[in-house]
């Protein structure tokens, strides 16, 4: 690439533009908030044989901390064949993948994709972009979904509410909170990898018609795994609603 000068004027232009993108990167993820906040579900889709995760995985890492956000990552198969095979590997992640390249019309499956509330796919690495995305979804009139504890169990309660013609399904998603991996082999060999909320089990739970209902939930949480329930819709992808059981806490 040819290098050329810049003139002084344009040099302090470029770096204050450029501190000015930064600041707008980093500034806080959440807007104004009504007393109940209803969280925004960001899935990743990464692969450990992918040198271009990593980042996205610690931008990730950092949105599991936000109450507001349900941040989830599904671990591909289709870097395998690279020279690494991810320990997390999943064909159910790359399925649902798959769902959202029907759903979001995009041209092919990649990583790191990010998927906003089922709505809006992003570059998991552009941190601008995430966050612009996460801010814009914060406003949608989702669902409130409340998780009841009893003696019999917990339950999902789903308030009535508008959904499309095909309908809508809860899934439950089971993911582990955190694991370290020493990559040996492929695009990040000799790298540790840090990764957070990692999908490890998805269940269909039910279908849902728009009607008010409670609804027993699976089993899955535990000190090392957390749920996260997203209600969405079949026809467009999008989720309506979504509620998180975290780890216990010993």
């Amino acid at each position: 690439m040819t290098k050329r000068n810049t003139p002084p004027t344009s040099r302090r232009a470029l770096l204050a533009s450029g501190a000015a993108a930064l600041a707008a990167s980093t500034l806080p993820l959440t807007a104004p908030q009504a007393a109940e906040t209803i969280p925004v579900v960001v899935e990743l889709f990464t692969s450990q044989g992918c040198s271009s995760c990593p980042p996205a995985e610690a931008l990730l890492a950092e949105l599991a901390e936000r109450p507001e956000i349900i941040a989830l990552s599904y671990h591909v198969q289709y870097w395998d064949h690279i020279g690494w095979k991810d320990t997390f590997g999943d064909p159910r992640c790359q399925e649902r993948q798959e769902a959202y390249r029907a759903w979001l019309g995009t041209h092919f499956l990649y990583t790191p994709q990010m998927v906003i509330a089922g709505r809006h796919d992003v570059v998991g690495s552009r941190r601008r972009e995430v966050v612009e995305t996460i801010r814009s979804a914060s406003t949608l009139a989702l669902l409130p979904l409340a998780i009841e504890e009893s003696a019999n169990g917990p339950a999902l309660s789903l308030p009535a509410g508008a959904v499309g013609p095909k309908g809508a399904q809860l899934l439950a998603v089971r993911y582990l909170t955190s694991a370290v991996t020493r990559v040996e082999r492929g695009e990040n060999a000799g790298r540790t990898l840090r990764e957070r909320n990692i999908v490890r089990d998805i269940q269909h739970v039910t279908l849902w018609d728009g009607e008010a209902r409670l609804i027993p939930l699976p089993p899955g949480q535990d000190a090392t795994h957390g749920q996260a329930f997203l209600l969405q819709d079949l026809a467009s992808g999008a989720i309506l609603g979504a509620a998180e059981r975290r780890p216990l806490v010993a």
